[in-house]
């Protein structure tokens, strides 16, 4: 083949080639390390020419570059994965991100930022699922114009790749100048594969690691290759090991057909965030020792113990673990990773029992530490909480020797304050459950005779016979027994057993000493005894020091009206409020605040009742309040119904004049909520009105509080309207990420709208992912504004339960006046919400 022939060919033909679809995009599959998961798909162009065949990239890319026809190109490959990742969401499939190349040419011949935004707001396509890859070549020329085109898709949403790291001579003022996410290494190391090339991808992943940049390996054959990678902390990993480039559908069940499952949408920040972590930081990541390109005996990873696990509350699993963790495993008396879990999981021995805690405590706090011995020498574990979402948390953590970790100097320490700990106990004992063997460690008491090394059973019922109090005898050879001593340690949460006996002194009488067993080995237990009476006598000292007997004469002289005020409105269940006499609110309380969810008193102080809208009938506490203010009437817990948290309660409520001289000058009062009680007598009958999942209305209570602003309007003429909305994008959401992240959904909305509606509107869960807001209205115009409010709400949605996905809503308002009936009402907004969504689909089509 003629290269000029095919060249002219290539730029002759490139219209007809995309519209022809000769151009075909072809996917390849990157795998997630940690996980062995597809977490992305790489985009790759192929032309099927029917005259010249198949046409690769590196035949005719460079041509439409050097001929400036790569944008149209670019676009059209741009406009198909578009294309793909829409109709995979409609259709309910399974997807990953997508990543797709871009030319330097595309930034000079184009606009290309606005030709990819155009085309995924054309599409409704999540930015989540779009990666940008530029070559780092391209990057390196004209720094100033590409970082900020970079930053323009940053700023935007998209992940932005550098591909090719390392194939060019400026990658470390590239990393320097720009801002990017990820760092593709390029693959000429991967297959090099030789010690040298090994060394740069680790220095890459150790610095990409500092800098937060996510890295990805490609050109990955071998599984050896691949070990190396997961060994060093590189996050993903593409080639042909996992699958060569091939049309979408053929890819997706070659990577099903080779038991590669689908990293969820929701997954991926958490994964990410596992990523961070840089296994190889501050430690040696390799010895020069062996044959130059030897594997056997080289080291890459950290040389301290090292482990990253997946926690549930539960249970826990291994994602990631070194050699030096599973040797230090080892010196703690498990065989395997497999045992240490199922030791572990059993919650079986003292050092299992630390470990559970301290997965607890991180997952609960955010890191733990405890200190033991392995192996004979002190160490140091360190846990710290990398990432968590509702059902899970990755934790890592690693064990230091402090021995022979620079921090001799405390270990020193250690062994020398320990001779100072022993002098607090009468003796110290190592029991040997195996051989029953006693041995003397430490005797610091003269009360007894010397006791000697022997049998336990032997030691122990000689001592009972001579010291021990009769009525203490059976408790005393209980806490001795061999058969249970080391089930009973094991089971106690301290993590030892102890026991209060009394014991003779030298002079014949008895004194109460505290025994104290701990496991220091399998079969192999410490006790510890020491005095236990000046132990209570400091106890008791400490107790009457805190509730001194005497007691000031002068009672209550200290509680004033207004310390006895602060402390009542503080600390009461009720929410209590005060207005001055033109009904504005001057104050409340906490309770009150977070009932109505108000951050600051400026949202309410200064107003009314009508002026926060709150009542669906405010004439009867406008009443009321008169009352008291004018006449001095009391009211007390007069029934009522107001708007909290975007939907109806029921309330009973009291007030009283506030009296100055003789003068009324204001109001105090305080409000129970009773819809719990009402709703417990309803359930009786079947008669819930509440959504469980979302706390806001159900159907049923709809239906009540519609009657409800219907009786308003009959009697005095307040219209009121009903703003139905859904989410469009629901059932492609949990298509890819399941009905539980559906139901996150749906919380998420209702809490939103409770906050962002506040008091001005009666929210309603109607049925699946359709709500309803109900609210009195005046006019055409304050329902256009609510419904505007309402799409802001939920398109303002962008994260839920800290996982990326962007809601797309449907409006459609009615107002009672326009059709006089509920069940029309019901009907047109329903007709009006559908027709907006269907004017949507339309224009993606």
């Amino acid at each position: 083949m003629n290269n000029f022939e095919l060249e002219e060919h290539i730029v002759k033909n490139i219209d007809n080639a995309i519209e022809n679809k000769w151009i075909r995009v072809y996917y390849q599959p990157v795998i997630r390390v940690i996980n062995d998961r597809l977490c992305g798909l790489e985009a790759l162009a192929r032309w099927d020419d029917p005259k010249y065949g198949l046409i690769m990239p590196n035949d005719f890319v460079h041509v439409l570059e050097e001929h400036d026809q790569i944008g149209k190109f670019d676009s059209f490959i741009i406009d198909e994965v578009c294309r793909t990742i829409h109709e995979r969401m409609k259709n309910g499939d399974k997807l990953v991100p997508f990543s797709f190349n871009l030319s330097g040419r595309d930034f000079l011949l184009c606009d290309i930022f606005g030709i990819i935004d155009t085309t995924v707001r054309r599409y409704e396509v999540p930015k989540e699922y779009l990666h940008v890859e530029v070559a780092e070549e391209v990057l390196s020329h004209d720094y100033e114009r590409m970082r900020r085109e970079v930053e323009r898709f940053r700023s935007a949403g998209y992940q932005v790749c550098m591909d090719d790291f390392g194939s060019g001579y400026a990658s470390l003022n590239v990393l320097n100048d720009f801002e990017i996410d990820e760092l593709k290494i390029d693959m000429k190391f991967i297959q090099n594969f030789s010690r040298k090339s090994r060394r740069i991808i680790i220095a890459v992943i150790d610095m990409a690691k500092e800098m937060n940049i996510k890295t990805l390996a490609e050109g990955v054959e071998t599984e050896e290759q691949f070990e190396f990678l997961k060994v060093v902390g590189c996050e993903k990993a593409q080639g042909y090991l996992f699958g060569k480039p091939m049309p979408l559908d053929q890819c997706m069940y070659e990577v099903e057909a080779r038991g590669y499952e689908l990293e969820k949408l929701s997954e991926i920040k958490y994964y990410d965030e596992i990523g961070r972590i840089n296994l190889l930081s501050n430690r040696p990541l390799y010895e020069t020792m062996g044959d130059e390109n030897s594997l056997k005996e080289e080291r890459w990873d950290s040389s301290i113990p090292l482990a990253i696990v997946e926690y549930d509350g539960k249970s826990f699993r291994y994602l990631y673990h070194n050699m030096e963790h599973l040797n230090s495993l080892k010196a703690m008396g498990y065989e395997s990773i497999e045992d240490s879990i199922e030791s572990i999981m059993a919650n079986s021995g003292t050092d299992a029992k630390k470990f559970w805690n301290a997965l607890e405590t991180t997952r609960l706090k955010g890191k733990a530490h405890y200190d033991c011995t392995l192996d004979g020498n002190y160490s140091s574990l360190e846990f710290r909480r990398i990432v968590q979402d509702d059902e899970r948390c990755a934790i890592v953590f690693s064990a230091v020797n402090i021995n022979k970790d620079g921090r001799l100097e405390r270990a020193e320490k250690l062994d020398a304050n320990l001779r100072y700990l022993y002098g607090i106990y009468n003796g110290v004992y190592l029991l040997d459950l195996e051989q029953d063997s006693f041995e003397v460690l430490y005797l610091g008491s003269s009360d007894n005779d010397v006791i000697e090394n022997g049998k336990i059973s032997t030691v122990t019922n000689d001592f009972v016979d001579k010291y021990v109090f009769d009525e203490d005898s059976k408790h005393y050879r209980k806490f001795f027994e061999i058969s249970t001593l080391e089930q009973k340690i094991n089971q106690s949460d301290r993590g030892f057993i102890n026991a209060y006996i009394r014991t003779m002194t030298v002079h014949g009488d008895y004194t109460w000493k505290i025994y104290l067993a701990m496991m220091v080995a399998p079969k192999q237990a410490l006790v510890f005894v020491r005095n236990a009476d000046s132990i209570k006598a400091n106890a008791w000292s400490e107790y009457y020091q805190t509730f001194p007997v005497n007691v000031s004469q002068d009672v209550g002289a200290e509680l004033t009206t207004e310390l006895l005020w602060d402390n009542f409105v503080r600390n009461s269940s009720l929410g209590i409020f005060w207005k001055d006499k033109q009904r504005r609110f001057v104050g409340a309380n906490q309770k009150f605040m977070d009932y109505y969810g108000f951050r600051n008193k400026s949202d309410f102080v200064g107003k009314t009742d009508e002026d926060m809208g709150w009542h669906v009938a405010s004439e009867p506490y406008r009443r009321d309040e008169y009352r008291v203010l004018r006449e001095g009437a009391v009211t007390n817990k007069v029934p009522g119904h107001c708007i909290a948290h975007g939907s109806i309660r029921d309330i009973r409520a009291s007030k009283m004049p506030i009296y100055d001289n003789g003068r009324i000058v204001g109001l105090v009062g305080y409000f129970e909520d009773v819809t719990e009680t009402e709703r417990n007598r309803a359930r009786k009958f079947n008669l819930q009105e509440t959504d469980n999942l979302t706390g806001l209305l159900n159907s049923r209570g709809m239906g009540t509080a519609v009657l409800t602003y219907k009786d308003e309007y009959d009697r005095r003429g307040n219209d009121f309207a009903e703003i139905y909305f859904s989410i469009d994008n629901f059932q492609e959401l949990i298509s890819q990420q399941g009905h539980a992240f559906g139901d996150e959904i749906l919380y998420a909305t209702g809490k939103k709208l409770s906050v962002g509606l506040g008091t001005s509107a009666t929210l309603v869960r109607h049925s699946g992912f359709d709500f309803v807001a109900i609210m009195q209205c005046n006019n055409q115009r304050d329902v256009d504004v609510m419904a505007d409010k309402i799409r802001g709400l939920v398109s303002d949605i962008h994260q839920v339960n800290g996982y990326i996905c962007d809601l797309k809503p449907s409006v459609g308002g009615v107002r009672y006046s326009e059709v006089g009936d509920l069940n029309e009402m019901l009907k047109l907004g329903l007709e009006r919400m559908h027709k907006e969504r269907d004017s949507k689909d339309e224009k993606i089509q």
